[in-house]
């Protein structure tokens, strides 16, 4: 139905929110009970949102304006009006950082701290720290551009460094690889 997982599960948190504080009502959800962990809703929900009926028209439009049109914008769970995804900046504080600054807003793939902060990936930080963390995300941002402006894919990172970038853009624009000095 074309919707973004990581958006529309935080839109359909917000409205079980909103319903849970007798924002929304079951008049509005057509007597659908929006409680959290009711699966049977967040099925009914998603169809109606990919097919826009009633309160689905509604949550298309995001968490935030969803909010926004009960007078809640708080209780919308976004950065820059973009939803966050699963990772929780009150205790990732590099990602926190990420969001803060990336021009998507609530964005985990422009600038991919978790690498370093959960995963361990080539070093491993403390996600509760802070010193640091403004290297490590302009880091991250740079390299994730250079990998977008390449063609190249973000999660290909898990598996291959900088070393096999060059030598696919040397491969493609027939360039040297560049030696590294030290």
């Amino acid at each position: 139905m074309g919707m973004d997982p990581i958006s529309f599960g935080s839109t359909l948190a917000c409205a079980m929110e909103l319903f849970e504080a007798g924002l929304i009502t079951l008049k509005e959800t057509e007597g659908v009970d929006l409680s959290f962990g009711n699966v049977d809703a967040m099925v009914e929900m998603t169809r109606k949102t990919g097919l826009r009926e009633g309160i689905g028209n509604k949550l298309a439009l995001g968490s935030y304006r969803l909010a926004n049109s009960y007078g809640h914008p708080e209780l919308s769970m976004t950065v820059k009006k973009q939803e966050i995804p699963a990772y929780d900046p009150r205790g990732i504080q590099g990602i926190g950082l990420e969001y803060a600054t990336c021009n998507r807003g609530g964005c985990h793939v422009k600038g991919y701290t978790i690498a370093v902060e959960v995963l361990g990936c080539g070093a491993k930080l403390d996600p509760h720290a802070t010193l640091d963390k403004p290297y490590w995300v302009k880091l991250f941002q740079d390299l994730t551009a250079a990998i977008d402006a390449s063609g190249g894919c973000i999660f290909g990172t898990f598996g291959m460094g900088g070393d096999n970038y060059s030598a696919m853009l040397s491969a493609l624009t027939e360039l040297p690889t560049p030696r590294r000095t030290t």
